[in-house]
């Protein structure tokens, strides 16, 4: 498969305990969705209202552009650090992170390490990508000890980390030339299951790794409906023109698949890990039914359009990419007019990949909803 230099640069964008985890860090000396809170005591989730730092790790549906060196750090003043509130986003405004520290109680901060193009472990793709190892590293290494940048403590810290849309796309991209019939499909299909048994291998060792800092409360978020994403749905009709319904249709349910078994698969190891880890506080969350949801109900979240994005909107994101945080310009209005009329608030997509703000307010109110139980 051919991958367009367009698309080539945009994906591109996309251990031991530390002291005691009673000390304040950075200060010490040396089913539904909610996959279990418990009422065990021990355990140190305190409630979202007491929260007072979220790190997150994740791709770009989470990235804010967060950068240590280029201005000031998160604070109650400026929850996201640099860039200024909302932060540099795929969403042409908001995402569900500057919600969740905004909309919900004040003095809640965010340490979003984050980065477009991301994948769980890059080890498992032969295309160089930053991955969530690397994002742990940055936290052992600038947010724990003496010299820390933050002061966090396990029982008013959440750790939340939102994988897998890229790690998914990535073997799209890699096995796309070989889906040439509905067996060959099938094929491609086993081959991913068995490749999300490794990504979730690391995944939860990476979990472990920050249960060992000090780490109690934990999220996991699934990606997006992954067989709506505009990408997805455009790799079924390239299959279709070039092999035939039979090999659309196949690839249009093996992505169905693919996706459910990404989502079961961190749903049943996320469970098993607050069983094997005492004190652990585990929050399982679904953003592939918040999305059902919006394009089930579109007019409920002021979506009018909800099956691809607006051409002309996506080129003027793109062009203005480093310029949109912390103000999103308005599109000209002479774009409107190719988009059917339509504002970008009122298109789901922005592009390919990324859904707009409205969505990430409605994923980021279903999260404090959890979050509050």
């Amino acid at each position: 498969m051919q991958i367009s230099a367009s698309t080539s640069a945009f994906l591109g964008l996309l251990l031991l305990p530390f002291g005691s985890v009673d000390a304040r860090h950075g200060h010490s000396p040396a089913s539904h969705d909610l996959v279990r809170r418990g009422l065990d005591a021990s355990r140190d989730y305190p409630g979202f209202d007491a929260l007072k730092t979220l790190f997150i790790f994740g791709d770009s549906l989470s990235d804010t552009g967060f950068s240590r060196s280029d201005g000031p750090l998160p604070s109650s003043e400026s929850p996201l650090g640099h860039p200024a509130f909302p932060g540099a986003t795929t969403a042409w405004g908001v995402n569900w992170v500057g919600a969740l520290v905004k909309n919900y109680k004040v003095n809640l901060v965010a340490w979003n390490f984050a980065k477009a193009g991301a994948v769980v472990d890059k080890a498992l793709s032969r295309v160089p990508r930053p991955d969530f190892s690397e994002q742990l590293a940055v936290v052992k290494k600038d947010c724990t000890g003496v010299g820390s940048s933050v002061e966090w403590a396990k029982n008013d810290t959440l750790f939340l980390s939102m994988f897998g849309q890229n790690d998914l796309t990535v073997q799209l991209i890699e096995g796309f030339d070989t889906l040439t019939s509905a067996p060959t499909v099938l094929q491609f299909e086993e081959n991913v299951l068995a490749m999300t048994v490794k990504i979730m291998d690391q995944y939860m060792s990476n979990w472990l790794d920050l249960y060992k800092l000090g780490t109690r409360n934990f999220v996991a978020i699934t990606p997006i409906q992954f067989e709506a994403i505009p990408d997805q749905l455009e790799r079924v009709q390239k299959l279709t023109n070039l092999h035939g319904n039979s090999t659309g249709d196949a690839f249009l349910a093996t992505l169905g698949r693919i996706a459910a078994d990404f989502n079961a698969q961190l749903k049943k190891r996320t469970t098993a890990f607050q069983e094997s880890y005492p004190g652990s506080t585990v929050f399982y969350v679904d953003a592939a039914s918040a999305m059902r949801d919006v394009i089930a109900h579109p007019d409920v979240y002021g979506y009018k359009k909800t099956d691809t994005f607006c051409l002309a909107y996506r080129r003027f994101c793109w062009m203005n990419y480093k310029l949109i945080g912390p103000n999103f310009p308005e599109p000209p209005a002479a774009l409107k007019a190719t988009c059917h009329g339509l504002g970008v608030p009122e298109i789901l997509w922005l592009d390919d990949w990324h859904p707009t703000s409205r969505f990430h307010l409605h994923l980021a109110d279903k999260l404090h909803g959890i979050l509050s139980l």
